[in-house]
This record gives C-alpha cells, sequence and structure tokens, in this order.
C-alpha cells in the first residue's frame, strides 16, 4: 500500500446518487482496494495577461484549478464491488458526479482526503503471468478536493 508518514491509504468509492451525511465515514463507501501507489494531483493554468507596456515579460494571473487522483491498488475479488464501481463509472457518461470518493489510512489523528468524482479517465486491469493483478486508475475530480482529520 502507499504510504504517508507511515500510513497507508485505501481508496473507497460510492456510486453516484447523493453523497454520503459525513464524507469521512468509511462505512457509507464501498473499498476499492489498498493502494500500490497513490497520487492526488493539483494544477492550476496561468492565464497570459501581459501587455506591450510589460517589457517583453510575461504578466499572468491564475486559472482554473484542476484535481486529479491516481492510483494502482492489488486486484482483489474480494474488493471487486468497489473496483467495478469505478470501472463502470468509466463506461458512463450521463452520470455527472459519476460518484464520490474517500482516501482515508482509518488512523484517528491522520488526515483524509474526499470528494466528487467527475470522470473516470483511467480503469486498466492487468493480469500480469507473474505478478498479482492489478487496477490502475484514475479520475478528474468535480470541485475539490477536502482534506480533513479522519473520522473516529
Amino acid at each position: 500500500m502507499a504510504g504517508f508518514n507511515g500510513r497507508k491509504y485505501r481508496v473507497y468509492v460510492r456510486a453516484g446518487g447523493t453523497p454520503p451525511a459525513d464524507r469521512r465515514d468509511i462505512a457509507s463507501y464501498t473499498i476499492v482496494g489498498d493502494t500500490k501507489n497513490l497520487d492526488i494531483g493539483r494544477t492550476r493554468n496561468a492565464i497570459d495577461t501581459s501587455t506591450k507596456d510589460d517589457a517583453n515579460n510575461a504578466t499572468n494571473d491564475g486559472g482554473r484549478r484542476t484535481q486529479t487522483v491516481s492510483f494502482t491498488a492489488n486486484y482483489d475479488k474480494a474488493e471487486d464491488t468497489g473496483q467495478q464501481i469505478v470501472i463502470d463509472a468509466y463506461k458512463d457518461d450521463t452520470n455527472q458526479p459519476a460518484g464520490y470518493f474517500l482516501i482515508s489510512p482509518n488512523v484517528a489523528g491522520e488526515k483524509c482526503y474526499y470528494g466528487d468524482i467527475g470522470t473516470v479517465t483511467q480503469a486498466n486491469q492487468s493480469f500480469p503471468d507473474d505478478n498479482v493483478a492489478t487496477l490502475d486508475c484514475a479520475w478528474q475530480v468535480t470541485g475539490a478536493i477536502t482534506e480533513a482529520d479522519v473520522a473516529t
């Protein structure tokens, strides 16, 4: 599992509809799996606002923010339901948000991350002959990723 400060993170999802009342409540989600690697990406565009008076130097304003989540989890038949939610969200272009996610070590005093799945951009299953099967996932987040304390 991917770890941060010695904590191992798991990814949980919930199919579209309404989000859980407490977005940190693990019982409201279905596990996708223990992460082998995990990336929470935050990027922002820059808007060129240069004028002739800038003496050939660029002037920029902040543009839109984009948040992404990508991870690799071991494929586990016992955790197939959560993985199938991700795969189904990849196939469905009509349901927005596609679902909800929670990334948590489930350890009191640590941080968790949650948000809305906008578009699943990757749902690759890998079945190598000489290694464990994995699911590589990535999605664009609708809105922001929220960092909060793990619910106790």
